[in-house]
């Protein structure tokens, strides 16, 4: 949130986002709260990777910017390690295989075994509630025009088509699979290439680079040590190490090469998890 203090509501934002995915509610909790600060004048720029819930949050933003390199991925949410609607396919075959031949009885039986109990209806929730989410943020954020045009350019049936597309498994074949930027474009989403704009690319990855150097480089205190690093266009930066250390320095306006290429405020925010592995919500605003 400190990455937001003192941005120019009325400009809008652009969020650059890093990360390998992590927890629906988190994810809907930071859409919920820039759309109450921008509305959907949003922005998702992709340096490099935005995977699982990151695809959500760049699929609520009015557009997405992304490279020839970048990709974003499938949503399907995971409970525990394990997909969610992989698992739900799993049972609905067992049930099927077990009705058509008494001997899949057998079979099936150990597996089913291991299933803990609510298992089955918390993999339905979590799978409604990222496709719920999801088709909300678009309709009312990237493809708002295209309903409330005369006569509207977009129906239900397509927008549930999309997100079957980045939900369902049998086309995605995989949750780790990465969607380039002429497969998003194909599918009729806002799209436009980084490359496309010199000065914005060189500002996007100097960023990105920044904190993959940043977190690379941040010596672990404990085994538990996580990081956050913050700040924005007029403020000063700070970083915090949970696990036996917290220290806060002055690197005078985030971005110092900003204002340069027109970005009048930019505010920056990423965590480094205990796992290693870190994830980046960037705020950046340009002209």
């Amino acid at each position: 949130m400190v990455a937001c203090q003192g941005l120019p509501k009325e400009d809008g934002l652009d969020l650059i986002l890093h990360t390998p995915g992590g927890s629906i509610d988190a994810a809907e909790h930071i859409i919920s709260y820039v759309r109450q600060l921008f509305g959907t004048n949003i922005r998702a720029i992709v340096p490099h990777m935005a995977m699982s819930a990151g695809s959500m949050m760049a699929l609520a933003c009015h557009s997405i910017i992304m490279g020839k390199h970048s990709a974003i991925g499938p949503i399907d949410p995971f409970v525990g390690q394990l997909s969610a609607q992989a698992i739900l396919d799993e049972f609905n075959r067992a049930k099927k295989e077990m009705v058509d031949s008494q001997a899949a009885v057998h079979a099936w039986q150990p597996i089913l075994s291991k299933y803990q109990p609510t298992l089955i209806e918390e993999c339905e929730r979590a799978c409604e509630l990222a496709k719920k989410l999801v088709r909300r943020w678009l309709k009312s954020g990237m493809f708002k025009a295209r309903f409330e045009s005369t006569p509207p350019q977009m129906t239900n049936d397509d927008l549930d088509e999309i997100v079957r597309q980045f939900f369902d498994l049998r086309e995605t074949l995989g949750h780790g699979r990465h969607f380039d930027l002429p497969f998003i474009e194909n599918l009729g989403l806002e799209i436009t290439g980084l490359e496309s704009d010199p000065a914005l690319q060189d500002l996007v990855l100097s960023v990105h680079h920044c904190f993959t150097i940043t977190f690379q480089t941040t010596v672990r205190v404990t085994s538990s040590t996580s990081v956050r690093v913050g700040g924005n266009g007029v403020g000063r930066f700070h970083d915090s190490c949970r696990g036996g250390a917290r220290t806060n320095f002055e690197s005078g306006r985030a971005g110092s090469g900003a204002s340069n290429a027109r970005a009048a405020r930019v505010g920056v925010g990423g965590v480094r998890s205990q796992r290693d592995e870190w994830s980046k919500v960037c705020a950046v605003r340009g002209d």
